[in-house]
């Protein structure tokens, strides 16, 4: 899981629109793993990861494709716990089955 996203994202005193696009992609027994689609005015549109298990949903993946995302979220899940790997690894099902 990443605390600080590598974004150079506008001061707070400057005004600028943001538009964040959502889908959700369901995978049962109460998991969902969230793309959230960044267009900051101004700046490279980004993508980022995050994972809900029953109420938490944690961030866990960044990238500058949707692709790369849900990759640096795998990468997150198999580095944090060795037992992550293999088919409970619910990014690396979304790349394989959605994208």
């Amino acid at each position: 899981m990443r605390e600080n996203l590598p974004v150079d994202l506008p001061a707070p005193e400057e005004e600028g629109k943001v538009e964040i696009e959502k889908t959700a992609y369901v995978l049962g027994r109460g998991e969902v793993v969230f793309l959230y689609h960044v267009s900051p005015e101004g700046l490279q549109d980004f993508y980022v990861i995050t994972y809900k298990l029953g109420g938490d949903e944690s961030l866990w993946g960044f990238g500058y494709t949707p692709e790369k995302a849900l990759e640096d979220a795998s990468f997150q899940w198999r580095t944090l716990d060795p037992d992550h790997v293999g088919p409970n690894d619910p990014f690396r099902q979304v790349l394989q089955e959605v994208l």
